[in-house]
C-alpha cells in the first residue's frame, strides 16, 4: 500500500522462500523498454551517419557494427512500443467483448480493429478525431514492426537483399512514434505514463528533453 494507491501482488516460491512480487502493469515495462532502446538507438543512427563511408568518400573503413547497434535497439523500440499498445488494449477490452463482423460471425481481431474500433467504443471517445497525426504515425509503427517481425529477402535482388526495410528503419522517427503512443495510452487512461518519479508503478527517467 501507498499513500494514494494499492499495488496487487503475487507470491512465487523460491527455494524454500515464498517471495511477494507485485504484480506490475506490463504496459508500463513494454514502454519503458522502449525507451531505453530509443536513449541509444538515437545516438547509433548519428554515428552510422557520421563514420560510414560515401560516394564522394570511400576512405572511411566499413564497420558493420555501426548499422547492427542501431538495428538492435530500433528492433527493440519497435516491438516494445507495439507490445505496449496491444497490452492496453488486451487489458482493457473485457474478455467477452463480441468480435462480430456485418454477416454476425465472430473474428480474430487486428490489433488496428481493437484500437480504432473496439476501444473507442468502449470508452466511448476516439483517439483518431483528435490526434489524427498521432494515429497516422501509430499505425505506421505498427506496420513497420510488422515487416521486421515478418522480414522477407528481396527475391529479385541478387546482391543486397533487405536494402528497401533498413533505409524505412533508418528514416523512422522514432521520437515521435514513442510520443503518439504515450498519448494514446494517456488519452483512454489519464496518467498511467507519467514523466516523473511518483512510485506508483515502473519508472524509468525518460527524456532529457521535451517533446513537441
Amino acid at each position: 500500500m501507498f499513500e494514494d494507491s494499492i499495488i496487487y501482488g503475487f507470491d512465487y516460491l523460491h527455494k524454500k522462500d515464498k517471495i511477494i512480487i507485485p504484480e506490475i502493469n506490463p504496459v508500463t515495462i513494454f514502454y519503458s523498454n522502449a525507451l531505453m532502446s530509443h536513449r541509444k538507438l538515437i545516438d547509433f543512427r548519428e554515428n552510422l551517419y557520421n563514420n560510414s563511408p560515401t560516394l564522394k568518400n570511400q576512405k572511411k573503413p566499413i564497420d558493420t557494427s555501426l548499422f547492427a547497434n542501431f538495428f538492435q535497439l530500433a528492433s527493440n523500440c519497435l516491438i516494445n512500443l507495439q507490445s505496449t499498445l496491444e497490452s492496453f488494449a488486451n487489458r482493457l477490452i473485457p474478455e467477452n467483448y463480441p468480435f462480430i463482423d456485418k454477416n454476425g460471425d465472430s473474428f480474430e481481431p487486428s490489433i488496428f480493429h481493437k484500437l480504432d474500433t473496439a476501444l473507442p467504443k468502449i470508452k466511448n471517445i476516439r483517439f483518431k478525431s483528435k490526434y489524427k497525426r498521432d494515429n497516422k504515425r501509430i499505425r505506421d509503427l505498427i506496420e513497420l514492426r510488422n515487416d521486421l517481425i515478418h522480414l522477407e529477402p528481396i527475391k529479385e535482388d541478387m546482391m543486397v537483399k533487405y536494402k528497401d526495410f533498413y533505409r524505412r528503419m533508418l528514416k523512422f522517427d522514432y521520437t515521435q512514434a514513442i510520443s503518439s503512443v504515450e498519448k494514446y495510452v494517456n488519452f483512454y487512461e489519464p496518467n498511467l505514463i507519467e514523466s516523473c518519479s511518483c512510485g506508483k508503478e515502473f519508472y524509468y527517467n525518460i527524456y532529457e528533453k521535451s517533446i513537441d
